[in-house]
């Protein structure tokens, strides 16, 4: 930044606080363009960094990003509006940062596909607010793993209590604690879930709901 440049920013600053020179599109919540940030995974909420409005003291979501992220209407399942992202779709996190979306896929084409639909269908919402992150693993991926894990519980070991999937971190599974100390019930459930990363836990189990474990 040369000194004219750098003058000109410092009567800026005293103008307006949202002045942003000297800064590259995207770094502001507000009014940036949209950004297609290849290069770095899906980020970690950081609910003491997004600087959300609160309703007696509890962070709220802000409209925009609210608005936004409904558009975007992730598929379940491969089903919805936007089923035919299944295979790309990897996590949504509204407000990251405040007024903005991280949409995390394992395409960046396919995910500006899917951001240029949604300015199509949604021409209400402001799709300059929705940020592509790259993510390990798509919830098709994700939920295929999940499900040759569960497929038959009695093949372990130990017990079965929870599972969730985390399109960066890959599958968790609860057990009891002898479970999570042993690395040959790890190594089985890793080899079941056909190459997407298994963390186990102690956890405590849960009450079955229509014949079936609830699962996250």
């Amino acid at each position: 930044m040369n000194r004219r440049t750098a003058a000109a920013c410092a009567v800026l600053t005293l103008l307006t606080l949202t002045a942003a020179c000297g800064t590259e599109p995207g770094d502001r919540a507000d009014g940036a363009p949209a950004r297609d940030l290849a290069d770095r995974v899906c980020p970690v909420v950081d609910a003491t960094a997004q600087d959300l409005p609160t309703q007696d003291g509890t962070p709220m979501n802000t409209p925009e990003a609210s608005a936004l992220a409904a558009a975007v209407d992730p598929p379940k399942r491969g089903t919805g509006a936007n089923a035919a992202y299944y295979d790309v779709y990897s996590d949504l996190i509204v407000d990251q940062p405040a007024g903005r979306v991280a949409l995390c896929v394992t395409d960046l084409e396919r995910g500006r596909a899917w951001r240029a639909a949604v300015a199509k269908a949604h021409p209400e919402v402001d799709v300059e607010r929705l940020d592509l992150y790259r993510g390990r693993w798509s919830k098709k991926t994700l939920d295929a793993a999940g499900d040759r894990v569960w497929r038959n519980p009695k093949q372990y070991a130990f017990p079965l209590h929870t599972l969730s999937r985390d399109g960066t971190k890959g599958l968790t599974v609860g057990t009891s604690a002898e479970g999570a100390k042993s690395a040959d019930f790890r190594k089985q459930l890793t080899e079941n879930a056909g190459g997407v990363a298994v963390r186990v836990e102690a956890t405590g189990p849960v009450e079955a709901l229509g014949g079936d474990v609830k699962r996250g």
